[in-house]
């Protein structure tokens, strides 16, 4: 027994025998440690927690109100009451429209996670309802605007079922159900950061588990993407606009699923893409499938693959800003050596990232990459510099050719989003901001390869 007074209920951290009391305090000393990490929240920030209504994005909303709540009554108590406190909102991306849902039974499910959000704590929480094609709304606004469709009394309506049935038919173009399932996760992460930004959140909280990292380790190593990995299996992603973060990272998903059962938290099922079809419909489903199969003989085994892919060298952007990182979550100062499990960092140096699921590119993915810019008269450095502004032309407006649309994608999109046979009908129908940043990647490209043959260029008066 952990706690020597209560019975044991369930085995946590593998072997111990914990009360309900005693499994609440290990997950909640994790989530605290996760949050610590380079001081990743401090007083005066906005959080957002990615909620999906399962185990670990309920705990993560819970353990964030309560020491926000628990910071906000030392702050009353305390002589100085102007100290900050960390604002907490939640986020929910309706993936209904990705899995042919009609809209009737996705407003219900809407309706349970705002009911399920509303149970947190007395003070309502701000709920921010999104879904993946909010992602298209804007360009199906200016293609109506530019055809004068827009004056129909139903037009709010209208665009949405525009954009639904934009986000289906480019599911629908691509073949490969693996990326299928990768563009549907790329275009939530879009969605929340959308959110984020709209709203001036400073963070977003997922609740990815280890369970969740080990098959991801295990998907992405079997899709090529083993440069990229140590990127998204980190406490601190920084590499988006608004960074995310991973304070559940450390534990297991049975864990959590068994305090929220026995704490009497509700949650919300929701199918999945990875769900609809058998174990082997795609590498990711197959991957959760084996994660599974290999806990029933040895629970540690997901640990084991965790922990060995987190000793990969992370990148530059798995470190938040200098300023950013000085003060714990509670607001109080932190230490700058008493920091733990930083590990080694790259120097931070252009980071190159795929337009599409953002993953850093290895050197060797773009140094051959020629100038083809210069092929055509029509796309110049001019609008490659434009593509960093939002878009005032339409949606037809040409930013980059298909061509070097791919060329700047990292391999595992390549192969299994939008393989070169049907690389135009995938483009096409893809997020304009996609295209703006294939844009901004190949001036990040061109930015390196000009650093990488310096001593050979000549200079303007040479």
């Amino acid at each position: 027994m952990k706690c020597k007074q209560k019975a044991g209920q369930v085995l946590g951290n593998q072997t111990e025998p914990m009360c309900k009391d005693c499994l609440r305090l290990s997950l909640l000393s994790k989530f605290k440690t996760g949050l610590n990490h380079q001081g990743a929240v401090g007083g005066s920030d906005k959080v957002l927690v990615a909620f999906s209504g399962g185990p670990g994005s309920r705990l993560a909303l819970q353990f964030l109100c309560e020491l926000q709540s628990k910071l906000q009554d030392e702050a009353e108590s305390c002589k100085d009451r102007n100290s900050a406190v960390f604002d907490v909102g939640v986020a929910f991306v309706d993936e209904s429209g990705a899995q042919g849902i009609p809209l009737t039974d996705a407003q219900k499910t809407l309706d349970e996670i705002a009911s399920v959000v509303a149970e947190v704590r007395p003070t309502p929480l701000p709920l921010h309802l999104t879904s993946l094609e909010s992602l298209f709304e804007n360009e199906v606004l200016e293609l109506q605007a530019s055809s004068k469709l827009h004056e129909d009394d139903n037009s709010g309506k209208d665009n949405k079922d525009k954009s639904r049935q934009r986000l289906i038919e480019l599911l629908s173009r691509v073949e490969d159900q693996t990326g299928k399932e990768d563009l549907v996760e790329h275009m939530r992460m879009d969605a929340l950061q959308r959110v984020a930004k709209h709203y001036g959140y400073t963070r977003v909280v997922l609740g990815l588990c280890t369970t969740r990292v080990a098959a991801r380790v295990l998907a992405a190593t079997a899709k090529g993407e083993g440069f990229a990995l140590p990127a998204g299996i980190q406490y601190v992603d920084a590499r988006w606009p608004v960074p995310v973060l991973l304070p559940l990272r450390d534990c297991v998903s049975k864990e959590l699923s068994v305090l929220c059962h026995l704490t009497n938290l509700k949650t919300v099922f929701l199918k999945k893409m990875t769900a609809m079809g058998n174990s082997r419909a795609s590498i990711n489903s197959l991957t959760h499938s084996f994660i599974s199969l290999i806990n029933e003989e040895n629970p540690s085994r997901e640990y084991t693959i965790m922990r060995t892919a987190a000793k990969l060298i992370p990148f530059g952007f798995n470190k938040l800003a200098q300023d950013d990182s000085m003060l714990h979550f509670n607001g109080r100062p932190r230490n700058p050596h008493a920091r733990r499990n930083l590990g080694r960092i790259e120097p931070c140096e252009i980071e190159v990232l795929c337009p599409i699921c953002s993953a850093p590119l290895a050197k060797s993915d773009f140094s051959s990459l020629q100038p083809k810019v210069s092929v055509s008269d029509s796309f110049t450095r001019m609008s490659l510099e434009e593509a960093f502004e939002p878009s005032t032309s339409g949606i037809d407006s040409e930013l980059l050719p298909s061509k070097i649309f791919r060329d700047v994608c990292c391999p595992s999109c390549q192969y299994q989003i939008i393989p070169d046979q049907s690389k135009d009908s995938v483009l096409e129908l893809l997020p304009l901001m996609v295209q703006q940043r294939a844009a901004a990647s190949l001036l990040r490209k061109e930015g390196w390869m000009r650093e990488y043959i310096g001593d050979c260029l000549l200079e303007s008066d040479e």
